[in-house]
């Protein structure tokens, strides 16, 4: 399970170190994609993960049922995949690196099965980027109140 907030810089090379606490979950592969409820944040997912979701969004492709392609901008055009090094960091592409504004310090946050990574200002200025209006009815409604 991916949990917690870590903090952490990136070095000159734009490589981040996984937490500690995530590399046996993550393995050494993981596909790095925007996230599309913020797309100033980058989503990494195992590469097992991504795969499953990629055959689910190619089901409701197939099926034409949906209109697929705002997903396919965000989560297949800007992914790419990448192997971490022996220390276990990864280098951010540039692509999305820009896209989340990350320059040195970062948050990288787990969400149970995927890790967010952020700019740290950001992260902080979007404290409260989520509705709070229904958060104590869903935490209710799955037992957690």
């Amino acid at each position: 399970m991916l949990i917690g907030t870590h903090r952490n810089t990136v070095d000159p090379k734009f490589r981040a170190s996984i937490p500690a606490s995530f590399r046996d979950i993550l393995g050494k592969r993981l596909v790095l994609t925007l996230n599309m409820e913020n797309p100033k944040c980058i989503r990494a997912y195992t590469y097992e993960k991504y795969q499953e979701l990629l055959g689910r969004l190619l089901e409701a492709k197939k099926s034409g049922t949906m209109d697929t392609r705002g997903v396919e901008r965000y989560f297949v055009e800007a992914a790419k995949c990448i192997e971490l090094d022996s220390q276990y960091r990864m280098v951010l592409p540039p692509e999305l690196r820009q896209k989340a504004h990350i320059t040195k310090d970062i948050c990288t946050i787990g969400r149970i099965e995927f890790v967010e990574i952020w700019d740290s200002e950001t992260y902080d200025a979007n404290e409260e980027r989520y509705d709070q209006s229904n958060t104590e009815d869903v935490a209710r409604s799955l037992g957690m109140l």
